[in-house]
């Protein structure tokens, strides 16, 4: 049909146009290790972050650390205490390359795969981080026997999940009492799992558990869980090039799940891809879009060493360590996957002065807070403009 003239389509098209042009992101502030001539002391190579309230929690891969900063204002992001590995002069035991935090109850959850560790910290007083617990795996002399390669983790009411890629497993750990932590279950590749060969990130949605996995698992896999420990598979998928039936899930590295539970997001550094799967149906996973980098023959510009994802509503936003990137994609057609606006750290000739191989990130409220390894250097980005 058409008005005067003018298409229907064409008049999508335009106002698409329109509304694109109008997205944009801004890099209102950002923080340095002093070992790049910033003030810090503790951002060697920052990658799990997470924001609680006023209060965002970093580690680090090199200072073998875990910081708090003030953040109640984005603009001015303010150092409040610290705590190293024991190897550093600190007084933690077992945060040795420490990757992932997780935040839950007054209670920081960290994994670290020097020390291939499940730590546990008291941050009730924001004050002081005190060490509460912690648990090893054997090649270690812990108890442990699947934390070899600790690499992400979710913690629920009674039990943290990690993810190790060393073990290709996942390690239930009974949290009830941190001080006091028990493994309790583990899953392997090929024994209760089909296709967690280097299994990387973990999400949690009611009753199920999605593992992303790259090395040859290359997969997106659902678990159920209960509330005594168990864990049981009911379905995956996999990468063509696993034999499977994904186009782009080679390399996949992080996921995230809609608010219906409907739909999963997974994003793959080696296809340099965002890719979306219907999930209503655990035993039946579905992939119904996928976009794919430039330098894949795809059709968008930011995807080049895909590595992390978040989704709100209709939108995707993802960091891409090789592009130097930080993006946002219309994700409100599964079939028509739409890249919005990018943002270009400037040593490629972008705006953000942080963006360097950027690793983890996290949104709260008008803000996402972005870890960048190459400029050791937390990005704060103004996302209001969408």
């Amino acid at each position: 049909m058409k008005i005067k003239g003018i298409s229907y389509a064409l008049i999508a098209i335009l106002f698409l146009a329109v509304f694109v042009s109008a997205v944009t992101f801004t890099e209102v502030s950002f923080i340095k290790d002093d070992s790049v001539g910033g003030d810090e002391n503790y951002l060697e190579r920052p990658r799990g972050i997470v924001i609680d309230g006023d209060y965002l929690y970093v580690t680090s891969l090199i200072d073998d650390a875990l910081s708090i900063y003030d953040v109640s204002n984005p603009e001015d992001l303010v150092f409040v205490n610290a705590i190293q590995d024991n190897s550093q002069g600190g007084s933690a035991t077992a945060l040795d390359r420490a990757r992932t935090v997780f935040i839950s109850k007054g209670y920081a959850y960290v994994v670290s795969n020097g020390d291939d560790s499940l730590s546990v910290f008291d941050i009730s007083k924001s004050k002081k981080i005190t060490e509460v617990g912690y648990i090893q795996d054997d090649n270690k002399g812990g108890s442990a026997t699947a934390l070899d390669g600790a690499d992400t983790l979710y913690v629920t009411k009674k039990y943290a999940y990690v993810s190790s890629y060393n073990e290709d497993a996942i390690s239930v750990i009974d949290i009830s009492d941190p001080s006091n932590l028990i493994e309790v279950n583990v899953l392997r590749n090929g024994a209760g799992a089909s296709a967690i060969d280097g299994s990387s990130t973990i999400r949690n949605k009611g009753k199920y558990l999605y593992v992303v996995s790259r090395a040859t698992g290359d997969s997106l896999s659902i678990f159920e869980i209960d509330n005594k420990g168990g864990i049981v598979e009911l379905g995956y998928i996999q990468d063509d090039n696993q034999g499977g039936n994904a186009t782009a899930l080679d390399g996949a590295v992080d996921v995230d799940i809609s608010l219906s539970g409907n739909y999963a997001y997974v994003v793959s550094k080696d296809d340099d891809s965002l890719s979306i799967f219907d999930v209503s149906d655990p035993t039946n996973i579905r992939e119904i879009g996928y976009v794919q980098d430039d330098n894949q023959g795809g059709i968008v510009t930011s995807l080049d060493g895909a590595n992390s994802i978040i989704v709100l509503g209709n939108y995707a936003y993802v960091t891409a360590k090789d592009d130097h990137t930080f993006s946002i994609f219309d994700i409100s057609d599964p079939t028509n996957i739409i890249e919005l606006f990018v943002l270009r750290d400037d040593s490629v000739g972008g705006d953000a002065a942080a963006l360097s191989i950027p690793i983890d990130f996290f949104i709260s409220g008008d803000y996402a807070y972005i870890t960048s390894n190459g400029d050791h250097a937390i990005s704060v980005i103004d996302i209001s403009g969408i």
